[in-house]
Parts: structure tokens; sequence; C-alpha cells
């Protein structure tokens, strides 16, 4: 036996010592070709949806169909198999620049690369205001259309009033994301922000608990967009607090008129009862009157001590601070002659 197979190898020892170098001069070659297919370019920028569950070969199979590109079906399932497998890619929208070849595509599905969109919700919105802004960003799946506040609070898991449980921010959403999605994410946010910062806050705690601080933080949020004066503004309040006066802040009698607000506070509404008017009732509303960013809440917890108990606007987004009533009717007198606009 032994010398029939030393036989056979003396007789195709040629064959033999060939047929290697044939194997890799023809594995040369294919690798060769399908380099070539790999780095096959994009003859145009395009964008294209990605469904959910969709493969990479489904993807080239659109492409088909939206632009020219030179691919081979089985080259392409071969390379995906074997560089990161063969399952569906993220769905959402692909920015594919032209010039892209074959090879970079695939790397951009597989790192699930798809086009966002960003959506910027500023300090001091109410949810009205959210809803409304929601209503008109672009592909985003719209689920809350039709639904009362009530409701949406119940999808996201809010309890009690909707209103002041979104955190002002910028978010980033892509296709497919619904606008529960957003306010979700905004939500989760604001229970972390207030976590964090009820968690360091000051020892006296005149504020009893996170909502109540989310509250205040609200008013100081809709008094004033100059950072600086958000400290003095919730140490007047809080001293209103400490000697049992009553807030008198505007912002929370327009937030109460609602709908019937013209832009044009008057005496009367001051007069006006409501849920909301700091001027006829002591103590926090009963729910935040906007969205207060995280400046607002960490000063509200801070627990900041002045001699301040009243504030008025001066007409350049500052304010201007009294420590008591007749220095800061002076202060109404020269900084606001006449002007409507009532402060503490």
């Amino acid at each position: 036996m032994h010398s029939r197979i030393k036989e056979f190898i003396e007789r195709n020892k040629l064959f033999l010592l060939a047929f290697p170098l044939s194997f890799f001069l023809v594995l040369l070659v294919a690798l060769g070709f399908i380099s070539s297919k790999l780095d096959s370019p994009l003859d145009r920028s395009i964008v294209v949806d990605v469904p959910k569950g969709s493969t990479v070969l489904d993807l080239f199979n659109k492409l088909d169909e939206e632009s020219e590109i030179n691919h081979n079906r089985t080259i392409l399932k071969l390379y995906s198999k074997l560089t990161e497998g063969r399952g569906p890619i993220k769905a959402g929208k692909y920015s594919l620049v032209e010039g892209m070849t074959t090879r970079q595509i695939i790397k951009l599905l597989r790192a699930g690369a798809v086009v966002s969109y960003r959506a910027t919700f500023p300090e001091g919105w109410t949810f009205s205001q959210w809803r409304r802004k929601l209503m008109v960003l672009p592909h985003l799946n719209k689920k809350i259309i039709g639904k009362s506040d009530t409701e949406i609070a119940a999808l996201i898991g809010i309890k009690g009033e909707i209103e002041g449980w979104f955190f002002p921010d910028t978010y980033y959403y892509n296709l497919g994301t619904s606008d529960l999605d957003l306010l979700e994410s905004a939500y989760q946010k604001m229970k972390e922000i207030i976590s964090l910062e009820w968690s360091s806050r000051n020892a006296e705690r005149l504020i009893k608990s996170p909502y109540e601080a989310i509250i205040l933080a609200s008013m100081v949020e809709k008094e004033t967009g100059y950072g600086p004066d958000r400290a003095k503004i919730s140490s007047v309040f809080l001293n209103r607090l400490r000697s049992q006066m009553r807030l008198e802040s505007d912002p929370t009698v327009i937030y109460g008129l609602g709908d019937s607000f013209d832009g044009d506070l008057k005496k009367h509404h001051l007069r006006s009862d409501t849920p909301f008017n700091t001027y006829t009732r002591f103590g926090l509303p009963p729910t935040p009157i906007a969205s207060p960013g995280r400046e607002s809440i960490n000063v509200v917890l801070s627990e900041n001590q002045s001699p301040f108990y009243y504030f008025v606007a001066m007409g350049n987004g500052k304010s201007y601070f009294s420590k008591n009533y007749k220095e800061h009717l002076a202060a109404v007198k020269r900084y606001q002659l006449g002007n409507s606009r009532r402060t503490p």
C-alpha cells in the first residue's frame, strides 16, 4: 500500500507542487475582483430610508432602484457575513455621499450612523409651548395629537399635573422617534436633575419636596432670563415664605389667566383670584408654571440668604432689589415710570 502511494506521488510530483501555487493565484484574482466590487463608488449623494428589520442586502437592492452602484449580490452576502454578521441594521435615514464605496457604505450601516434631527426646548417654556413645538418638528411620529394633558401624563408615567416635568434642553432624535419618546426623555432627565439637586440641597429645607422645588424654580425662571439675578430672586421668594408674606409674582397671575390673557397685565388681573394668583393667596402656586432649567433649580435648593424682599425689572433684562417697601416704591418710580408691569 505504501509503495503505491509513493509511486503515485512520484508520478504526480509536478502537479502536486503546482496545485497550491495555482490555488493561491486563483485566490489572489478572486480577492482582487471582490475588492474592486467593494470599492465601487456611489455616483451621487442621496439620503435613504431604512425600514426596521432591513439587511445590508435590502439596502443595496434599494440603491439599485435609486442610484447606479455596481455591486454583486453574492459578494455582498459573503462580505457582510465575514465582517459584521448578516442581521438587520438600525432603522432610520442614512446620508450616503457621492464617491462612497460599497465597503464604506456597509461600514456606515453597521455602525448605525443614522441621520439625526435636533429639537431645542428653551428654559421657561410651558407645556403648551412644548406641544406646539412638537407638532411642527419634522420626521417625528405624532402620537399625542388629540390627547389631553392628563392622558399624556398617564402615558409617560407622571402622577398629577404635567406642567414643569420636562427638562429644557436640546434633544436629538432619529426617524421613527415619536413625540411621546421625546417627552419621555425630557421627563426622565428632569427626574434625574431634580434628584441630584435635591440630594445636595441646603440643610434649612424651607422647600419641603422636590415638587415644591420645581414650582419655585419655575417662578424664578419666568421672572428673569438674566442668570446672575436668579439667586437673588430666589432669595426674595424664600424670605417672603419665611415671613409668611404673599409672593406677589406676576408670572403666576399670568399663568392662572390662561388663554384669556392678552399680554397686558392690569391691576384688576392682580385682584382676580385664581389658584395661581400669588397676590391674593399665600404660599406657592399649586403646580409649576413652566419648565425650569437646572440653574433655577439649584438656586432654589441652595436657599441663599439675602436682605431683599422686593425686586423690580430695570428694563434691560436685569432687576433692582430692595430691602423694604419704601425702597421698592422708589425703584418702581425710577425704573418703570407707570409701566403696568408689577413685581414683588
